[in-house]
């Protein structure tokens, strides 16, 4: 007897959080004709900075004794200038209540030229920006939280499908995402999102999880029986040439090796000189490895360094169509014939004795 599993729900961003209802603005107003005379103030202005109305004659002494000292000299130069200014201008500052407490305004003002007098506004800024701050903190600690949902997600899709720890499979998407140039969290949702739109790992994996749940829940973690293929990359000498021999399967989880092994082999490798891969003994060769040996295949030629392969054996279940698109691509990197490289696979005994060109 078998048990379905629920297939897990991809995780899903935080819905918006609703707007808070702010308080009123307190604003309020002031008028002079000369800075350095008497100034006019509303009794919300005087309010706003923590005095009753009419308690003090408002001057611009006053008013820049209550604006935060590194706010002050801008606040100032602006106020000086006000005078016959044509265009309305605005700042924002600190405000030192009365009471010492600060806020946050928001100060504008224009000349009229029918007074002569430059008249303006201050507005009580302080409670709406927390509102936004603390809005802006919530919205990118929810999205924080999606992030690291998803990511555990894609790392259990890589520990399931390739036997890793969870450090290396995070590593995996870490370098995965590396390589294709987008942010780990994005890479992640797509992961998550291709498994979910596959049906999940597979009908192997569910028959496992199915048999555990029915028979093995009881007995405790269940000891491994088998662990993945790994692969084995060693630097050999072909003939007079250097090279690497590569030895298992080169999947994703593999390929970063791979992609390692070669940025080393051709970093070293002499202007003009050739270096070898040997791949018979590969017996798996994934899309993400034909990738790499691509990319190998670009940056030997733009050293000016031959990159060559030995394919490996199709009666292995090597995909040799993978490997000759390979051997093709690289090969028009340097202009050689790729008429010569495609009649080489068929000829697998000379092959592995000679490398067939890779780039």
């Amino acid at each position: 007897m078998t048990v379905d599993l629920p297939r897990p729900a991809l995780a899903r961003p935080a819905p918006p959080r609703p707007p808070v209802a702010s308080q009123p603005v307190p604003v309020g107003t002031f008028q002079f004709t000369d800075p350095a005379q008497r100034w006019w103030w509303s009794e919300a202005l005087f309010e706003i900075h923590g005095m009753a109305p009419g308690e003090v004659v408002p001057t611009l002494a006053l008013a820049t004794r209550h604006v935060h000292a590194q706010d002050r000299p801008r606040v100032v130069a602006l106020l000086h200038d006000a005078v016959g200014r044509l265009d309305p201008f605005a700042c924002q500052y600190r405000l030192l209540r009365l009471d010492g407490e600060e806020r946050l305004v928001a100060l504008t003002a224009s000349f009229d030229p029918g007074t002569d007098s430059v008249r303006g506004t201050v507005a009580d800024i302080t409670a709406p920006q927390r509102e936004a701050v603390a809005a802006e903190v919530n919205d990118q600690l929810a999205r924080a939280l999606h992030s690291h949902a998803v990511i555990d997600q894609a790392k259990g899709v890589f520990m399931l499908a390739y036997g890793l720890e969870g450090e290396a499979a995070f590593e995996l998407l870490r370098w995965s995402s590396q390589q294709r140039n987008v942010r780990v969290s994005v890479l992640a949702e797509r992961v998550v999102a291709a498994v979910a739109g596959a049906g999940g790992l597979g009908p192997v994996l569910r028959r496992r999880l199915d048999h555990f749940f029915v028979t093995g829940f009881d007995a405790g973690t269940p000891s491994p029986t088998s662990r993945p293929e790994g692969v084995r990359i060693t630097p050999v000498g072909l003939g007079d040439l250097a090279g690497l021999s590569v030895a298992g399967a080169l999947d994703l989880a593999t390929a970063s090796e791979l992609a390692a092994a070669l940025s080393e082999l051709v970093t070293h490798a002499p202007h003009g000189s050739t270096v070898a891969v040997d791949l018979r003994e590969v017996s798996y060769l994934s899309p993400a490895a034909a990738a790499t040996l691509r990319s190998a295949g670009r940056r030997a030629a733009a050293r000016g360094v031959h990159l060559r392969v030995v394919p490996g054996r199709a009666e292995a279940g090597w995909p040799q169509d993978r490997a000759e698109d390979v051997v093709e691509f690289v090969d028009a990197q340097t202009r050689r014939p790729a008429s010569s490289v495609r009649a080489r696979p068929a000829r697998r005994d000379a092959g592995r004795d000679r490398p067939a060109n890779l780039s």
